[in-house]
């Protein structure tokens, strides 16, 4: 098991990189916008001090380095037709204080026929690019994953930003509970019994194509019902 955050680092002041550092945290995932204040504004439309995101994730780095502590720093930007100049200073900047760094491509995220998140952008390969996109009809991410969202409910993947596959609030239950719980269970089975049409979210997921052929469940449909009992419910 790994447990995961994602931060624009924004408000990761000392204090808190203190606290992250205490909490037994096993990767911090850094979402850079930009390599410059225009260039946040431009992107961000509120948020404008790049410099503050760069000392901020520097003083968790060398905090972390210190103290020996085993914390991963993962540090990415999604490349919006970025020039290699950009790339460049971003490498130059992170990678002396990340211990992992990518550029990440653009991606649709789910519930994408609500909200077009590739800006126009005909993105022919995963988030990582890695691997390129694929249909599929099972996600993996009901089988490997929660994400607990800002006010504590809990959506069966972190791309969820319309919070419309919310299957537990950790202000009221276990994630273990969640995790095992029955929500869960129905989720899977749609996804499992192909009818994952019927979750909005996943209806027209963009995020779920770019997983890896390790990742891919469509023929291990029988084998997950019979696993899980799930034909049961």
């Amino acid at each position: 098991m790994s447990v995961q955050t994602t931060t624009n680092a924004a408000l990761l002041t000392k204090d808190r990189a203190d606290e992250i550092l205490d909490s037994g945290l096993d990767l911090i995932r850094v979402s850079v916008e930009h390599v410059n204040d225009d260039g946040y504004k431009s992107v961000t439309q509120n948020y404008s001090d790049y410099n503050e995101v760069k000392e901020n994730v520097r003083y968790l780095f060398d905090k972390k380095v210190r103290r020996k502590n085993p914390l991963v720093i993962k540090t990415k930007i999604v490349d919006i037709n970025f020039d290699k100049e950009t790339i460049k200073k971003f490498y130059d900047d992170f990678e002396p204080i990340s211990d992992q760094i990518s550029v990440n491509n653009l991606m649709g995220w789910s519930n994408s026929d609500a909200k077009d998140f590739t800006l126009g952008i005909d993105v022919k390969r995963s988030m990582g690019a890695s691997a390129k996109l694929r249909e599929k009809n099972i996600c993996p991410e009901p089988f490997r994953s929660l994400a607990v969202n800002f006010n504590g409910q809990v959506s069966v993947c972190c791309v969820d930003w319309a919070m419309e596959a919310v299957v537990g609030d950790s202000n009221k239950e276990k994630l273990s509970d969640i995790w095992n719980g029955t929500e869960m269970r129905k989720f899977r089975l749609l996804h499992l019994n192909g009818e994952r049409n019927q979750i909005k979210a996943c209806r027209n997921c963009h995020y779920m194509k770019g997983f890896p052929d390790h990742l891919f469940l469509d023929d291990k449909a029988g084998y997950l019902n019979r696993l899980y009992n799930y034909t049961n419910i």
